[in-house]
């Protein structure tokens, strides 16, 4: 047990002032009453008691120094310093690419499954901080930074969404840098959700803790459109240019339709 404050050890001194005032209670005039003889012999009993006995049955005097006693310990406010098993900081570092927006055969998103996956580890976390990071092509979004409250952290956790576009988690070590910090004992560790396609990044990630994989699918066919932007001539046509990103192994196709205000 570890105290904040030694300060009220100081009215550790009234104790002894109660003990005091007890011994030094002045005695009452002996008035001899018909109806009090009985209990002569009682109070020669209690008179002939050695220094020491005379406090065996004082209840309220016990009582009182007990009470200030319980009034110094809750003025230096102890507490107790634990440590749970998986205290500490964490990272969590969430791929947000379209890859992720993939179904499984439960009818789940890799993403919702990563989320899933992601609260429960929340949920059975003690003593933990937690930030969270997303990434993908749209750049690196900060979240959380060492948040303990669970029921925040799932209500962010299950406000992540996937973007369209491509990701590299190599991205986001600038901010993993930071929020690992400089002191090694203290440093936060690395948990990144991703799928096949993004796990192939993992390595590149750097960090003086420990960081930990956890993969939600494997790599699968993806294109994606980045942009399409076009500029009508003045002879009725368009020029089209439009920017797609195969992030898959194989050849894929790609359709775009355009459509003018009358929807010709």
């Amino acid at each position: 047990m570890i105290f904040e404050n030694l300060w009220p050890l100081a009215f550790l001194a009234a104790v002894p002032i109660i003990i005091i005032l007890y011994l030094l209670k002045p005695r009452g005039e002996d008035h001899l009453i018909s109806s009090n003889l009985l209990w002569q012999k009682l109070l020669k009993n209690e008179q002939s008691k050695t220094f020491f006995e005379k406090f065996v049955h004082n209840i309220l005097m016990y009582l009182q120094i007990l009470t200030v006693m319980l009034m110094v310990v809750a003025l230096m406010s102890p507490f107790i310093r634990s440590e749970g098993a998986s205290g500490g900081r964490k990272i969590l570092l969430f791929d947000t690419s379209a890859s992720m927006q993939h179904r499984t055969d439960a009818g789940k998103t890799r993403l919702e499954d990563a989320v899933e996956d992601a609260c429960d580890y929340v949920r059975t976390a003690d003593n933990t901080r937690f930030s969270i990071v997303t990434e993908d092509a749209l750049g690196t979004k900060l979240l959380a930074v060492d948040l303990a409250d669970a029921e925040s952290l799932i209500r962010t956790l299950k406000g992540i969404a996937c973007s369209d576009s491509g990701g590299d988690l190599a991205q986001a070590q600038g901010t993993l840098d930071a929020l690992v910090g400089d002191d090694a004992e203290n440093a936060a560790d690395l948990i990144v959700y991703t799928d096949g396609a993004g796990a192939a990044g993992f390595e590149e990630l750097r960090g003086s803790a420990e960081k930990e994989l956890r993969v939600f699918g494997e790599a699968s066919s993806n294109v994606a459109n980045e942009y399409t932007v076009f500029t009508a001539q003045e002879d009725g046509t368009y020029d089209v240019m439009v920017s797609m990103v195969n992030y898959s192994d194989s050849e894929v196709t790609f359709d775009v339709s355009l459509y003018d205000e009358v929807g010709i």
